[in-house]
């Protein structure tokens, strides 16, 4: 596996993994309308200043990907692809981030978390700082707002 940062050209299988991550993770405990709702989520966006994205690629596949922006010190995501959960790719991606994140004099990073991503994010040293309600395309879903001391 390869880590490595994000090109224009990753753009649609960045879109894939995102849908099936949510489609086949979240599913588990989010409603089929939040999934819906969020799994269509179109601001993808494309390469931006205050983004920074990393993917993790396998056989010239991507498979996951981490996007934070520095400037509100803050993960916006970090998903893999479900084929791909639990060997490690997350955490990689995530290392990338927050290495990242300490090079910018950054002293913490918040996240927004999923309900699925929550104990992902702990075993990373986040911390609950509440419990909210998350709106996406209108519907709304629980999750949690997270902070880390770097």
């Amino acid at each position: 596996m390869q880590m490595r940062k994000f090109k224009p050209e990753d753009q649609e299988e960045k879109k894939k993994v995102h849908r099936k991550a949510i489609i086949e993770i979240a599913s588990e405990v989010y409603s089929e309308k939040q999934v819906d709702a969020w799994s269509d989520f179109s601001d993808y966006g494309g390469i931006e200043e205050e983004v920074k994205r990393w993917v993790a690629v396998e056989d010239d596949k991507l498979i996951g990907f981490s996007d934070y922006r520095p400037n509100e010190s803050r993960v916006t995501g970090v998903y893999v692809h479900p084929d791909y959960t639990g060997q490690g790719i997350g955490s990689k991606l995530l290392e990338k981030v927050l290495e990242d994140a300490e090079n910018q004099g950054l002293t913490k990073l918040n996240s927004e978390s999923s309900i699925t991503a929550k104990e992902f994010y702990q075993k990373h040293g986040f911390e609950v700082v509440e419990e909210v309600e998350h709106e996406t395309n209108g519907v709304e879903m629980k999750a949690f707002e997270m902070k880390k001391e770097l």
